[in-house]
């Protein structure tokens, strides 16, 4: 078993990624009102709230769940607990809570989470209310629809002395980041769930 303690200084590495915030706000925003944050994960017990800019409107929770299956007779229920202790293959739920804490809506927020560390994405696994769902492969600088997003496999210079390099289709195995960017405006105190899965290493 082990427990997020343990792991406690490699999430925290990730946290580096909230200081690319504003690079990612000039590549992505599209409005007046568009905002990115960017969210690091950790496995805690309680909802943790992310550490963001202090100007933002948006609040930012994230829950790490284990689900447990209960049978009485042929009613089947899941029960989700917090993620205090869990085993290597076991399957995590992560639940990202995205409010807008401002007085005015807000339109085209983009929230970027880091895939934690010691975890791979689970296949289809991302969902969001009105969002539209892209990934990264490249430690978030970049993101794509699954289908587009390629890793090289080899360089090689070309007979022009310029190089050259084969890529292969990513798999969710490869993800580092998901990015949720909303449809719809989300009004003062309004409430979006974002939500993935992934399996600890």
């Amino acid at each position: 078993m082990a427990s997020p303690d343990r792991f406690y200084k490699r999430y925290t590495n990730a946290m580096s990624a909230l200081a690319v915030t504003r690079h990612h706000i000039k590549q992505f925003q599209r409005q007046p009102r568009s905002l990115l944050i960017c969210v690091c994960a950790v496995l805690a017990a309680n909802a943790w709230t992310a550490p963001i800019d202090q100007s933002s409107p948006l609040e930012i929770k994230v829950q790490a769940e284990l689900r447990s299956v209960e049978r009485d007779g042929k009613i089947i229920s899941y029960r989700y607990t917090p993620a205090r202790h869990f085993a290597q293959g076991q399957e995590l739920y992560y639940t990202v809570r995205i409010r807008n804490a401002g007085s005015l809506a807000m339109r085209d927020a983009i929230v970027i989470q880091p895939i934690p560390a010691n975890t791979h994405y689970l296949a289809h696994s991302a969902t969001g209310g009105g969002a539209q769902i892209t990934f990264s492969v490249d430690g978030g600088k970049t993101f794509a629809a699954t289908n587009e997003l390629k890793l090289p496999t080899a360089v090689f210079a070309a007979t022009d002395d310029s190089a050259r390099s084969i890529s292969r289709r990513a798999q969710p195995a490869d993800y580092t980041h998901i990015l949720w960017q909303l449809r719809h405006s989300l009004e003062p105190g309004a409430v979006v769930l974002a939500r993935f899965r992934v399996v600890f290493n």
